[in-house]
């Protein structure tokens, strides 16, 4: 994939309610497209919802019984039934996008061309080297959705979800020319929007430090 389509999604603490996860998720994923969608909450919340979430998509839940209804389907159902069965185990599948942080106070570093994308619970653990050498710094432990930039650099959370919090979630996108960083709301509305001009497009590796 090109750095140009390349957009990682970003979701907030959900303080024990891993219910909440869902639909943000989902949003990031689906509806977003969203190439990779990070956790940034200090916790294992996001393997415990992971578990049921394909079934509770429709999707198959491992590979035998994806191929049993398979041969369900090809003897006699319409082809529509089949492009069913095959988007729900393509949903299912994106699933695996999904990530969570390192334990704190370890942090997620993504590398767009020579930009540094610096990922972390509490950025109050960050030196001055960390912050110098990013572009953005996204972080989890904000109440609030926040976006600020600060000179060449954005600093960017999503907000805390669950638990009575509204609900938003973030993207970080790089189109070529720009990274767009956003802030949305439940139903998808740009709520926030910042732009830092590129000077290229480049490679995107990654690494936990």
């Amino acid at each position: 994939m090109s750095p140009g389509n390349m957009k990682l999604g970003f979701i907030g603490p959900c303080r024990g309610d891993t219910g909440a996860l869902r639909a943000p998720a989902e949003l990031l994923l689906f509806e977003l497209g969203a190439d990779r969608v990070v956790y940034l909450g200090a916790d294992d919340a996001l393997d415990r919802a992971i578990a049921g979430w394909a079934a509770k998509l429709g999707a198959p839940t491992d590979e035998g019984a994806f191929l049993d209804e398979v041969a369900l389907l090809a003897s006699d159902a319409p082809a529509e039934a089949l492009q069913d069965l095959l988007a729900r185990d393509r949903k299912a599948r994106r699933l695996n996008d999904l990530a969570a942080l390192p334990a704190p106070p370890s942090r997620a570093v993504e590398m767009l061309d020579d930009r540094v994308v610096l990922m972390v619970f509490d950025k109050s653990v960050l030196d001055e080297d960390d912050v110098a050498n990013a572009t953005a710094i996204v972080w989890g432990n904000a109440r609030e959705p926040q976006l600020r930039a600060i000179g060449p650099r954005v600093f960017l959370s999503p907000g805390w979800i669950g638990v009575g919090a509204s609900t938003h979630s973030a993207i970080l996108e790089h189109d070529g020319e720009s990274l767009r960083c956003a802030i949305y709301d439940g139903a998808g509305s740009v709520k926030q929007e910042h732009r830092v001009p590129l000077a290229r497009g480049g490679k995107i590796g990654v690494q936990s430090t």
